[in-house]
Protein backbone atom coordinates (compact mmCIF):
# COMPACT_ATOMS: atom_id res chain seq x y z
CA UNK A 1 0.00 0.00 0.00
CA UNK A 2 1.22 3.59 -0.99
CA UNK A 3 0.16 4.78 2.61
CA UNK A 4 2.56 2.43 4.60
CA UNK A 5 5.46 2.66 2.30
CA UNK A 6 5.32 6.70 2.44
CA UNK A 7 5.11 5.77 6.34
CA UNK A 8 8.42 3.93 6.47
CA UNK A 9 10.08 6.75 4.49
CA UNK A 10 9.34 9.62 6.33
CA UNK A 11 10.28 6.96 9.49
CA UNK A 12 13.24 5.77 8.11
CA UNK A 13 14.57 9.73 7.41
CA UNK A 14 13.47 10.86 10.50
CA UNK A 15 15.61 8.18 12.65
CA UNK A 16 18.40 8.32 10.06
CA UNK A 17 18.92 12.24 11.17
CA UNK A 18 21.08 12.78 13.85
CA UNK A 19 22.08 15.68 16.37
CA UNK A 20 20.32 16.56 19.57
CA UNK A 21 18.39 19.19 17.71
CA UNK A 22 17.67 16.93 14.83
CA UNK A 23 16.53 13.98 17.53
CA UNK A 24 13.93 16.96 18.76
CA UNK A 25 12.21 16.84 15.41
CA UNK A 26 8.77 15.23 15.35
CA UNK A 27 7.83 13.74 11.61
CA UNK A 28 3.97 14.12 10.80
CA UNK A 29 2.87 11.65 8.37
CA UNK A 30 -0.97 11.82 6.82
CA UNK A 31 -2.59 8.74 7.49
CA UNK A 32 -5.87 8.02 5.21
CA UNK A 33 -9.11 6.84 6.27
CA UNK A 34 -8.37 3.62 4.19
CA UNK A 35 -5.87 3.02 7.67
CA UNK A 36 -8.03 3.58 10.10
CA UNK A 37 -8.91 0.10 10.74
CA UNK A 38 -7.54 -2.99 13.00
CA UNK A 39 -4.91 -3.93 10.53
CA UNK A 40 -3.10 -0.64 10.68
CA UNK A 41 -1.87 -1.05 13.99
CA UNK A 42 0.22 -3.73 13.29
CA UNK A 43 1.83 -2.05 10.55
CA UNK A 44 2.78 1.21 12.63
CA UNK A 45 4.34 -1.01 15.03
CA UNK A 46 6.29 -2.69 11.94
CA UNK A 47 7.34 0.32 10.92
CA UNK A 48 8.88 1.93 13.79
CA UNK A 49 10.50 -1.16 14.94
CA UNK A 50 12.26 -1.55 11.86
CA UNK A 51 13.37 2.40 10.87
CA UNK A 52 14.37 2.32 15.07
CA UNK A 53 12.29 5.52 15.22
CA UNK A 54 10.92 6.67 18.97
CA UNK A 55 7.23 6.22 19.14
CA UNK A 56 7.16 9.80 20.40
CA UNK A 57 8.76 11.54 17.38
CA UNK A 58 5.97 10.29 14.93
CA UNK A 59 3.17 12.23 14.60
CA UNK A 60 0.13 9.89 12.32
CA UNK A 61 -2.30 13.34 11.00
CA UNK A 62 -5.90 12.51 10.48
CA UNK A 63 -8.71 14.45 8.53
CA UNK A 64 -11.38 15.52 10.81
CA UNK A 65 -13.77 14.20 7.97
CA UNK A 66 -12.44 10.86 8.77
CA UNK A 67 -12.90 11.22 12.20
CA UNK A 68 -16.51 12.29 11.94
CA UNK A 69 -17.14 9.29 9.64
CA UNK A 70 -16.88 6.79 12.13
CA UNK A 71 -15.71 8.23 15.53
CA UNK A 72 -16.24 4.71 17.52
CA UNK A 73 -13.66 2.96 15.30
CA UNK A 74 -11.29 6.12 14.91
CA UNK A 75 -11.67 5.99 19.34
CA UNK A 76 -10.45 2.20 18.81
CA UNK A 77 -7.43 2.75 16.58
CA UNK A 78 -6.24 5.73 17.64
CA UNK A 79 -5.92 4.43 21.66
CA UNK A 80 -3.60 1.33 19.90
CA UNK A 81 -1.71 3.99 18.55
CA UNK A 82 -1.31 5.52 21.57
CA UNK A 83 0.00 2.61 22.97
CA UNK A 84 2.95 2.47 20.99
CA UNK A 85 4.09 6.72 22.00
CA UNK A 86 2.89 7.73 18.77
CA UNK A 87 1.30 11.59 18.74
CA UNK A 88 -1.68 12.16 16.79
CA UNK A 89 -3.29 15.32 14.85
CA UNK A 90 -6.53 16.32 13.69
CA UNK A 91 -6.00 18.34 10.32
CA UNK A 92 -8.47 20.30 8.64
CA UNK A 93 -9.81 21.27 11.84
CA UNK A 94 -12.73 23.59 11.90
CA UNK A 95 -14.65 22.65 8.71
CA UNK A 96 -16.90 20.82 11.06
CA UNK A 97 -17.25 22.95 14.17
CA UNK A 98 -20.89 22.09 14.85
CA UNK A 99 -19.45 18.39 15.95
CA UNK A 100 -16.80 19.26 17.76
CA UNK A 101 -17.38 16.90 20.91
CA UNK A 102 -15.21 14.86 19.38
CA UNK A 103 -11.79 16.74 20.84
CA UNK A 104 -13.13 15.36 24.41
CA UNK A 105 -13.91 11.88 22.92
CA UNK A 106 -10.47 10.82 21.53
CA UNK A 107 -6.80 10.89 22.37
CA UNK A 108 -6.13 13.41 20.48
CA UNK A 109 -2.90 15.58 20.81
CA UNK A 110 -3.23 18.11 18.20
CA UNK A 111 -5.59 20.20 16.09
CA UNK A 112 -4.25 21.52 13.28
CA UNK A 113 -6.72 24.53 12.04
CA UNK A 114 -7.75 24.01 8.57
CA UNK A 115 -6.07 26.65 5.88
CA UNK A 116 -9.97 28.23 5.10
CA UNK A 117 -10.30 29.36 8.80
CA UNK A 118 -6.87 31.09 8.48
CA UNK A 119 -7.51 33.09 5.18
CA UNK A 120 -10.57 33.86 6.46
CA UNK A 121 -9.98 35.24 9.29
CA UNK A 122 -8.19 38.33 8.77
CA UNK A 123 -11.72 39.00 6.50
CA UNK A 124 -14.29 38.15 9.02
CA UNK A 125 -14.90 38.88 12.44
CA UNK A 126 -17.09 35.62 12.95
CA UNK A 127 -13.92 33.52 10.99
CA UNK A 128 -11.73 35.09 13.60
CA UNK A 129 -13.84 34.36 16.49
CA UNK A 130 -14.10 30.81 15.52
CA UNK A 131 -10.51 30.40 15.51
CA UNK A 132 -9.88 32.03 18.48
CA UNK A 133 -12.77 29.76 20.23
CA UNK A 134 -11.21 26.59 18.40
CA UNK A 135 -7.45 27.92 20.26
CA UNK A 136 -9.17 28.92 23.49
CA UNK A 137 -10.72 24.90 23.42
CA UNK A 138 -7.81 23.17 22.25
CA UNK A 139 -6.15 24.73 25.60
CA UNK A 140 -8.39 24.23 27.84
CA UNK A 141 -8.36 20.25 26.63
CA UNK A 142 -4.74 20.36 27.04
CA UNK A 143 -4.29 20.02 23.18
CA UNK A 144 -2.17 21.67 20.96
CA UNK A 145 -2.84 24.06 18.58
CA UNK A 146 -1.59 24.70 15.05
CA UNK A 147 -2.77 26.85 12.32
CA UNK A 148 -2.31 25.46 8.83
CA UNK A 149 -2.05 27.92 5.34
CA UNK A 150 -0.53 30.64 7.09
CA UNK A 151 1.23 32.25 4.25
CA UNK A 152 1.04 36.56 5.09
CA UNK A 153 2.45 38.74 8.00
CA UNK A 154 -1.26 39.34 8.76
CA UNK A 155 -2.60 35.74 9.71
CA UNK A 156 0.36 35.60 11.59
CA UNK A 157 0.36 38.51 13.63
CA UNK A 158 -3.60 37.67 14.14
CA UNK A 159 -2.80 34.38 15.35
CA UNK A 160 0.12 35.01 17.82
CA UNK A 161 -2.58 37.77 19.18
CA UNK A 162 -4.67 34.99 19.52
CA UNK A 163 -2.47 32.56 21.62
CA UNK A 164 -1.67 29.95 19.02
CA UNK A 165 1.68 29.64 19.45
CA UNK A 166 2.46 26.99 16.38
CA UNK A 167 1.93 27.77 12.92
CA UNK A 168 2.55 25.93 9.10
CA UNK A 169 2.70 26.97 6.04
CA UNK A 170 4.44 29.37 3.09
CA UNK A 171 5.26 32.14 5.61
CA UNK A 172 7.64 29.67 6.96
CA UNK A 173 8.99 27.40 3.82
CA UNK A 174 8.05 25.59 1.41
CA UNK A 175 8.32 21.53 0.58
CA UNK A 176 11.18 20.42 0.35
CA UNK A 177 13.69 17.52 -0.15
CA UNK A 178 14.64 15.84 3.26
CA UNK A 179 18.45 17.21 2.43
CA UNK A 180 17.58 20.72 2.06
CA UNK A 181 15.00 20.79 5.42
CA UNK A 182 18.09 19.77 7.36
CA UNK A 183 19.94 22.42 6.20
CA UNK A 184 17.10 24.95 6.63
CA UNK A 185 16.02 23.91 9.81
CA UNK A 186 19.65 24.85 10.92
CA UNK A 187 18.43 28.80 10.10
CA UNK A 188 16.56 29.84 13.04
CA UNK A 189 14.14 32.15 10.67
CA UNK A 190 13.51 30.01 8.22
CA UNK A 191 11.68 32.45 5.11
CA UNK A 192 10.35 34.71 7.57
CA UNK A 193 10.57 38.50 7.12
CA UNK A 194 14.08 39.61 8.48
CA UNK A 195 11.95 42.08 10.46
CA UNK A 196 10.14 39.68 12.15
CA UNK A 197 11.35 39.29 15.77
CA UNK A 198 10.15 36.26 17.56
CA UNK A 199 11.08 33.20 19.51
CA UNK A 200 11.89 30.72 16.62
CA UNK A 201 8.90 28.47 15.45
CA UNK A 202 8.67 24.94 16.32
CA UNK A 203 8.80 23.62 12.82
CA UNK A 204 7.38 19.61 12.11
CA UNK A 205 8.71 17.59 8.98
CA UNK A 206 5.81 16.87 6.84
CA UNK A 207 5.40 14.08 4.39
CA UNK A 208 2.29 14.29 2.11
CA UNK A 209 0.51 10.62 1.59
Amino acid sequence: MLGSSVLQSACNTAAAWRGSEAERLTVSVNVSTLQINGKFFRTLAGILETSGLQGPRLELEIAEAAVLANTDLTARCLKQWKELGVRVAVNHAGTNYSSLAYLSRLPIDRLKLDQSLIHNMTLADKAAGLVHALISLGGELGIDVTAEGVETEPQFQMLMELGCLQVQGYLLGRPMPAVQAQIALRKPWGNLPKSVVRPAPVIHERYAS
